[in-house]
């Protein structure tokens, strides 16, 4: 009995083996066709959904989206976007990061 429990799992064991080194199927024969349009210089807009930075609108926008009525851009440089309002009837202003996502700095 013990014996041949060994050759059924030596048996599923070598099949299993033989399924993983199947060769899989290989692109290499890939034949690709593009065209393009327009010389240098010629805008194809893919740069245009790449926000590496935080911009003004988007902070102002995920201000409003956290409860800040009224939001205004109070002031921005190189490094944070500050925007201000009133929430609850309190004057509030949120600093964001001028990161990918926006990340919120401070909070007042």
């Amino acid at each position: 009995m013990l014996a041949r429990i060994k050759t059924v799992a030596l048996s599923a064991m070598i099949a299993l083996g033989a399924f993983a080194a199947a060769p899989a199927t290989a692109n290499a024969g890939d034949l690709r066709v593009q065209v393009h349009f327009g010389g240098p210089g010629y805008y194809h807009g893919h740069d245009r959904h790449y926000r590496p930075s935080c911009r003004p609108a988007r902070a102002l926008r995920k201000a409003r989206n956290m409860g800040l009525r009224h939001a205004w851009i109070a002031r921005h440089n190189a490094n944070r976007i500050v925007v201000k309002g009133t929430m609850r009837g309190h004057h509030r202003s949120i600093v964001f990061a001028k990161a990918p996502g926006c990340p919120v700095r401070n909070w007042r």
